[in-house]
């Protein structure tokens, strides 16, 4: 899941880009309070970074053909699970815990699986 956060000042535009799932963007002002040094825009990225950390991803390079593929992982949350099977975005059966992915195709198959 993806979350976009505006904090919106009288300033030139900053894009900061701490993973591709969290996308902190500063804009000139549209709307809330003007001003605000860069500074006090660094701190307000740190202070949500810190509150929000962005999720690290990881691939699974499944090279074995097989119906299952079981994943572990270590993020103690439910991933987001996006499937390639020769280069293509597919989809199949995902069951997903804090600890373990299970991928089930109706045949073996190869691919890649990459959780965020």
């Amino acid at each position: 899941m993806s979350e976009v956060v505006e904090v919106l000042v009288e300033a030139p535009v900053v894009e900061v880009i701490a993973t591709p799932t969290v996308i902190v963007e500063v804009a000139t002002g549209q709307r809330g309070p003007s001003g605000g040094s860069p500074e006090a825009i660094a701190a307000a990225v740190a202070d949500y970074l810190e509150q929000n950390p962005p999720a690290a991803g990881a691939t699974h390079a499944q090279m074995v053909p097989s119906a299952s593929w079981v994943i572990p992982h270590t993020f103690g949350r439910i991933p987001a699970v996006t499937l390639y099977v020769d280069g293509e975005q597919v989809e199949a059966d995902v069951t997903a815990t804090t600890t373990t992915v299970t991928v089930s195709f109706p045949t073996p198959t190869t691919g890649l699986a990459v959780l965020n």
